[in-house]
């Protein structure tokens, strides 16, 4: 069963992570899976794709000739009937990015709780170490520091 919707409809966001769950969950290297970004945000638009974040175990992946994040993004392209996915590894995602994806994005899969928990809090830990880089970088670009640092 292909996902579709038209144009202008939303997306049923319930239906979406279960058959993202669907897909993802015969891999067994997929330890947690998100959907992300302005579909899961409620803002897509006719030309959004949907992205995807997976934290995998990179001992059990298997690796393609064009590599892992490339099999999957053909895989999850192929079972959700569409062209429009990006994949994220949060394996070695930035922080930045990491955080967003947990702090915006809906968790679809996750084989064990407690370490996903674990997970979540070391991102999170993370970022908030590189909170004070971001407030180097806004002051350099505009002038002043936007973000403040975490209050000790």
């Amino acid at each position: 069963m292909r996902y579709a919707r038209r144009m202008n409809e939303p997306y049923d966001l319930g239906a979406l992570g279960r058959r993202l769950a669907g897909i993802l969950d015969p891999r067994a290297e997929v330890l947690e899976a998100y959907l992300f970004g302005s579909v899961a945000t409620g803002r897509a638009q006719a030309h959004s794709d949907l992205d995807v974040a997976v934290f995998v175990d990179l001992t059990v992946a298997p690796s393609g000739g064009f590599g892992y994040r490339a099999g999957l993004t053909t895989d999850l392209m192929a079972g959700l009937g569409t062209n429009e996915v990006d994949v994220v590894v949060l394996n070695d995602a930035p922080p930045l990015l990491y955080h967003r994806v947990l702090r915006d994005g809906i968790r679809v899969l996750s084989r064990n709780l407690k370490e996903t928990t674990v997970r979540e809090a070391r991102a999170v830990s993370r970022y908030c170490d590189f909170i004070p880089q971001l407030a180097k970088i806004d002051g350099v670009l505009y002038g002043t520091s936007k973000r403040e640092a975490p209050a000790s």
